[in-house]
């Protein structure tokens, strides 16, 4: 598989992954559970282990990756947007991305629409920006910012292409 470096890191299937480590692959199911190793699942359920922790897990020296951070905010409707509720919503992202240590936040994203809506043009766009690898962290105030229900998929999306949420106001 050729990857465009910028885009998508290299992924290997969990035969490959063992022989480059040099272990057997109940070896990294084994550490997959303990958690000293990360694995990409894909839709079928097999794994998959991205190159930098092929790299963490052989020392080789893996720079570190520029933070990339990236607001969302969202409101309900019109009506909380005219009351400035996005703009202070906006206003608290951009400290806490500055108390995280992210830097200034290169993207900015709103919607104006529920929760439960699946055509929101910010969230779709920071979902690509995610599997483009263009950026590394999101910072939204509350997990319903991101959706109503099902917050783990989004978290699970998000994670597999290395984006780290940040939630300010919010449970950890």
């Amino acid at each position: 598989m050729d990857y465009n470096k910028n885009v998508m890191e290299r992924i290997f299937p969990l035969n490959e992954a063992a022989r480059l480590l040099g272990v057997s692959t109940s070896t990294i199911r084994f550490w997959e559970k303990q958690k000293k190793i990360r694995c990409l699942r894909t839709v079928g359920g097999r794994r998959r282990v991205p190159e930098s922790e092929i790299k963490r897990l052989r020392g080789d020296v893996v720079p570190p990756k520029e933070v990339k951070a990236a607001l969302y905010g969202r409101v309900s409707s019109h009506e909380q947007k005219a009351k400035g509720d996005l703009e202070r919503q906006l206003e608290r992202l951009k400290t806490a991305a500055g108390e995280l240590a992210l830097g200034e936040p290169i993207f900015v994203f709103t919607d104006v629409a529920s929760g439960l809506s699946d055509k929101r043009k910010g969230l779709s766009r920071l979902m690509e920006l995610s599997a483009q690898g263009a950026i590394t962290d999101v910072v939204i105030t509350y997990k319903d910012r991101l959706t109503r229900f099902g917050f783990g998929y989004l978290e699970k999306y998000f994670e597999s292409y290395g984006v780290k949420i940040h939630l300010v106001n919010g449970q950890a």
